[in-house]
């Protein structure tokens, strides 16, 4: 019984992934459960066994894939050997480097900004979207609470322009992926002068 347990688990991890690769790569009306199944090696069957319909998939796949690919980053904002400031940096820096490197990561940005939109109402969809990053604001204020912030600036508005950053990050990445730096030195400096004006 527990085998039996154990390839449910990656069956259902299998589609999880094909589904990412799927929507990131031929978007929300091209994607079926057929070919999902297709990419996963299982049968459309399989698929719906698991997933009542297409809507479901993606948010299951975002909201899991989301936060595998963000757990390592977000321990970086916990990392209370490190100022504020420099915790924020390492976590835009290496935020900035999976979004360049990482292919299931730059898969969740462009589902995440150019094929969820389509899949459900925008409020719905905007309330998800705000639901599922409280973790990275939590995390982000933490940090900025710990760091020296410029004169006027107040933690709130801090958090705005570190978050609109990210977002922009995340829609580069979707878009214009050869604009954002694979390497972790220029990474670096990608991310501190994304914080220039925040901190001091």
């Amino acid at each position: 019984m527990r085998r039996t347990a154990e390839e449910a688990q990656r069956t259902r991890a299998s589609i999880l992934h094909a589904a990412l690769e799927s929507f990131a790569d031929i978007g929300w009306d091209a994607t079926s459960f057929v070919g999902v199944g297709r990419r996963a090696g299982v049968t459309r069957g399989a698929v719906h066994h698991y997933f009542a319909d297409k809507r479901a998939l993606l948010h299951t796949a975002l909201d899991e894939g989301w936060s595998d690919a963000m757990a390592p980053l977000l321990e970086a904002l916990e990392d209370a050997r490190l100022s504020g400031g420099a915790r924020l940096l390492r976590f835009i820096a290496e935020y900035v480097i999976a979004l360049a490197g990482d292919e299931r990561f730059r898969q969740l940005a462009i589902i995440s900004t150019l094929v969820a939109p389509q899949s459900v109402d925008l409020t719905v969809g905007l309330a998800a979207k705000e639901e599922g990053m409280s973790s990275w604001e939590d995390g982000i204020r933490s940090a900025l609470l710990d760091a020296d912030l410029r004169g006027g600036l107040d933690v709130d508005t801090a958090l705005s322009a570190v978050l609109i950053a990210i977002h922009g990050f995340t829609l580069t990445a979707a878009t214009q992926r050869s604009r954002l730096p694979a390497d972790p030195s220029d990474a670096k400096l990608l991310a501190s002068a994304t914080i220039f004006g925040v901190l001091v």
